[in-house]
């Protein structure tokens, strides 16, 4: 065994013995908007010494770290970079059918590149539109109306990404709405389009279409997500 070696081996001691030295800190973080079990969650996997711990406070809204004072310096960036108010997002929806009527409305006329390229029906037309708001991790609903028809359209908050390159993935069903109807019947399907997709913010896209029969070929269902109110820190 040479010289160098032991050398080296005898650093490498030296250091794990000063990392497991480490003196252990005790430090209470207070939150603005995160629950503290959702705080807890979020730091314990950095929390590695032996002795250490996360606590959560039930009267404040704040967690209690024991580790080193760098880990606790880590931990608090990790929780100031996540402890920030939701976002609030609207949506726009926009309800399309595809049919043999040649032409496209000039309220969807954007999207006609799109829609052809998806699909091969003559026309597309504008059924009905409508918004909804929702914050991270929400639900929400809205009915969409054309004529004497109804349509339920219920959907979920799953992930928002804000800043550059901001996308959300949210996943809707439409379906009947109670009493619903669909060019003068009882809509028999209970959901008509269920899709879970990521969509940029500020875009619009085609989320998915349905056959609901008669003289529409396809139920074609928009949406623009938008973030209406911003996420405060």
């Amino acid at each position: 065994m040479n010289l160098r070696f032991l050398l080296c081996l005898a650093a490498a001691s030296t250091l794990g013995a000063q990392e497991q030295q480490a003196p252990l800190v005790t430090r209470t973080i207070p939150l603005r908007y995160l629950q503290a079990v959702d705080a807890a969650r979020l730091i314990s996997p950095y929390v590695r010494s032996p002795q250490g711990g996360v606590y959560e406070a039930t009267a404040v809204r704040a967690v209690t770290v024991t580790e080193t004072a760098s880990t606790i310096a880590r931990i608090d960036s990790i929780i100031r970079e996540n402890d920030r108010s939701p976002a609030v997002l609207t949506f726009r929806f926009q309800l399309i059918t595809g049919d043999d009527t040649p032409g496209v409305d000039s309220s969807i006329e954007s999207l006609a590149t799109t829609l052809r390229g998806l699909f091969r029906y003559k026309g597309y037309h504008l059924i009905g539109e409508g918004s909804a708001s929702a914050g991270e991790t929400a639900n929400f609903s809205l009915t969409i109306a054309g004529g004497q028809d109804r349509f339920a359209l219920n959907g979920e908050v799953d992930a928002l990404q804000v800043g550059n390159n901001g996308a959300v993935r949210i996943r809707v069903w439409l379906a009947n709405a109670p009493n619903g109807t669909y060019q003068g019947k009882p809509i028999e399907s209970e959901h008509l389009l269920s899709t879970g997709v990521t969509i940029p913010l500020g875009q619009t896209v085609v989320l998915g279409s349905a056959a609901p029969g008669g003289s529409n070929k396809a139920l074609i269902l928009a949406v623009r997500p938008d973030v209406a109110i911003p996420p405060r820190r």
